[in-house]
């Protein structure tokens, strides 16, 4: 029971926190969706789509738009992948490493 009632005030905790970091969110800034798969290729390095999409549970398609417009914005670039010409590869611009840290400091703020 003490486990139960320690990951109950856990989970209501995170709950909370993920509200409020949510309600501090700039107007206009960058959805939780970019931010996520801008973070994953900060941490990891170039990914394909279907690499990113996994990354957060999600189908390849429906990150299409998503990376459209983060390459539209410059924060993300498409490359060619070296050991299969097929595949695309997406990395963080600088525009978009630029992005990702301000977003964070605003929100460690």
């Amino acid at each position: 029971m003490i486990v139960d009632d320690q990951a109950r005030r856990l989970r209501r905790g995170v709950l909370r926190l993920s509200r409020r970091l949510q309600a501090e969110r700039a107007p206009g800034g960058l959805s939780l969706t970019k931010i996520s798969m801008l973070g994953h290729l900060a941490r990891r390095g170039s990914l394909t789509p279907g690499e990113l999409a996994a990354a957060d549970r999600l189908r390849p398609q429906s990150v299409t738009r998503v990376l459209a417009e983060l390459e539209r914005d410059g924060l993300i670039a498409r490359s060619t992948d070296l050991s299969d010409g097929r595949q695309r590869r997406l990395h963080l611009t600088e525009a978009g490493r630029g992005a990702l840290q301000a977003d964070m400091r605003s929100r460690d703020r």
